[in-house]
């Protein structure tokens, strides 16, 4: 829908989706109240989306599945990104534990909307983050395993607007994957 995160696959509803972030769903996939994705896009490796023929592996939700995976990290050399912007910050780091065998990627990203409402709302704390972490670890040629953590939060809380004292509300996503891809034969 237009100016939301959310969106509604074939008639349904926002609920009847379900996005799974390394093999681990995700219940509240936007921030604001569904103005930003949950999915950092630094982050993100590839994403597929199934509104039909879903996948018996990936669940039962009516309308779609959305299956993101997440990168690796690089295997060779330390890379750093990220923008800094008035709304939205985020850094992002990727690199090798031990070159050529195991890697690490890993994002930040965190709202900066102080600066619009602090004048007239000087009570008001209004933000979100995401925190993310991949470790790829390469056994041998047969054997990989992957980690994958993710850590979001969005905090809406009003300290002097209420004579009970502080009033808010605050939500989080936390999920931990553990994976191990092994390959018996090229043909199985």
């Amino acid at each position: 829908s237009d100016g939301s995160a959310f969106f509604y696959v074939r008639g349904g509803e926002k609920d009847q989706n379900m996005i799974i972030i390394d093999d681990a769903p995700v219940y509240n996939p936007a921030h604001l109240f569904g103005f930003y994705s949950l999915v950092i896009p630094d982050f993100t490796k590839d994403i597929k989306m199934y509104k039909s023929d879903i996948p018996v592996n990936l669940g039962d939700r009516l309308s779609s599945i959305v299956d993101v995976r997440t990168r690796d990290g690089n295997l060779n050399k330390l890379e750093f990104s990220g923008a800094l912007n008035p709304l939205i910050n985020r850094l992002s780091l990727e690199g090798p534990l031990v070159k050529e065998k195991s890697s690490f990627f890993t994002s930040f990203r965190q709202s900066n909307f102080q600066w619009i409402y602090q004048a007239a709302f000087p009570d008001l704390e209004l933000r979100f983050g995401d925190f993310s972490f991949k470790l790829n670890y390469k056994i041998n040629n047969n054997n990989r395993l992957y980690f994958t953590l993710l850590n979001s939060w969005d905090i809406l809380n009003n300290a002097g607007g209420f004579s009970l004292g502080r009033a808010g509300i605050q939500w989080n996503n936390f999920a931990m994957t553990l994976r191990w891809n092994h390959i018996f034969s090229p043909k199985l």
